[in-house]
């Protein structure tokens, strides 16, 4: 008798849990899974979820780096370079340009020599324009005694050139100027720009030198 009714009840269970064939599912029904403990005993009934997808990791972005500034040296350098301009000329008068200090002397006609020393390159620069360094010189010269002469030298006294000016003989223009390379050997002749202005400028030496004590 107990067995019959045992066998009942596990009918009535099967009944109730299972779904006769071709039956639809009900759809107020949740599918659950049975998760395992870690003792192997049947674990808590937990509905199933649909996995996670990953994060997305973030782009990384582009740094932009900003252009460095020209340095100071590059910036004074492309100035002066600008404003150079034409570059000096080439020979006895491209020498001159490179002059540290200019000796002036004045001879008279008496033969009375007087000197003049004009190293402030605030100075040296209204002589050269004065001079002008943009002609191109004649080869040779004519007899000239000049009365007052320049000497060019380097900020080590090594001699560039001189230059003779206002030339005594008869018939020579006072723009007439002749100059001299180191040793002397070789003459070309120039025309003087403002020889007015380089007249000025050599008086001007002279005086000053003049005024200072001497030693």
């Amino acid at each position: 008798m107990r067995l019959v009714v045992l066998m009942l009840c596990s009918w009535t269970l099967l009944g109730c849990d299972s779904n006769p064939p071709g039956s639809k599912p009900d759809p107020g029904r949740r599918t659950e899974a049975v998760t395992a403990s870690a003792t192997g005993a049947p674990g808590v009934k937990q509905p199933m979820r649909q996995a996670e997808r990953p994060e997305r990791a973030p782009t990384p972005t582009m740094l932009r780096t900003a252009k460095p500034p020209a340095s100071a040296t590059a910036s004074a350098a492309a100035s002066t370079t600008a404003s150079a301009g034409a570059a000096a000329p080439e020979g006895i008068l491209g020498a001159l340009a490179k002059a540290a200090r200019v000796k002036v002397t004045r001879i008279s006609k008496s033969g009375e020599s007087k000197k003049g020393l004009i190293q402030d390159g605030t100075v040296v620069k209204p002589l050269l324009e004065a001079i002008g360094l943009k002609q191109t010189p004649t080869d040779g010269c004519e007899r000239c005694m000049p009365s007052v002469t320049f000497t060019f030298e380097d900020g080590y006294g090594t001699r560039l050139g001189s230059l003779g000016t206002f030339c005594t003989e008869g018939g020579l223009k006072d723009t007439v100027a002749t100059l001299h390379d180191p040793l002397g050997n070789k003459c070309q002749t120039i025309t003087l720009i403002t020889p007015k202005a380089l007249e000025t400028l050599a008086e001007r030496a002279i005086a000053d030198t003049a005024a200072q004590p001497s030693r």
